[in-house]
């Protein structure tokens, strides 16, 4: 068992699917690290009071979101939760919340892209396993069966 996970989430059911995995390695007495990176469109972007203004949209969003997510995992797994939100790179910033957290491992799931969307959007968990020197749980996409439940329901602990 772990005592610091980070899980970073991107609002999508697919993303989710790391939840229950971390949930089921982190001790009870540890901690799930909850982050949502919001992508600045390239390394020189500049903040204009249109793009300002939607960021602060956004990050209100994603903190609600994890709000969610957090009552959740509580309720479920009774591990507890901390949550941040960032603008940046995603996998520079999620490398740099691994190690400024000390986290034991990362559990993340890929989005499944391949072919040439893979070498156009590039991959973020690639460049996550080439930044971070800690283990880097990851589920893959394309084992994930579409769902439209609720995600409370989504969430419920395994049973054996």
């Amino acid at each position: 068992m772990l005592r610091q996970v980070l899980v970073p989430l991107d609002g999508s059911s697919l993303a989710e699917t790391a939840l229950s995995y971390a949930a089921q390695i982190t001790e009870k007495s540890g901690t799930i690290q909850l982050i949502i990176v919001l992508a600045t469109a390239d390394k020189f972007f500049v903040p204009t009071s249109n793009s300002v203004k939607k960021i602060d949209e956004q990050m209100v969003g994603a903190r609600q979101y994890l709000a969610g997510i957090t009552k959740q995992l509580k309720t479920n797994y009774g591990v507890s939760v901390n949550t941040k939100v960032k603008v940046g790179d995603p996998a520079q910033t999620i490398a740099e919340a691994a190690q400024s957290k000390q986290v034991d491992a990362i559990v993340m799931s890929t989005h499944g892209r391949s072919g040439m969307s893979k070498v156009i959007f590039g991959s973020v968990t690639q460049k996550i396993l080439q930044l971070t020197p800690c283990p880097i749980f990851i589920i893959p996409g394309r084992q994930v069966a579409k769902t439209t439940k609720p995600l409370a329901t989504r969430l419920r602990p395994a049973t054996n």
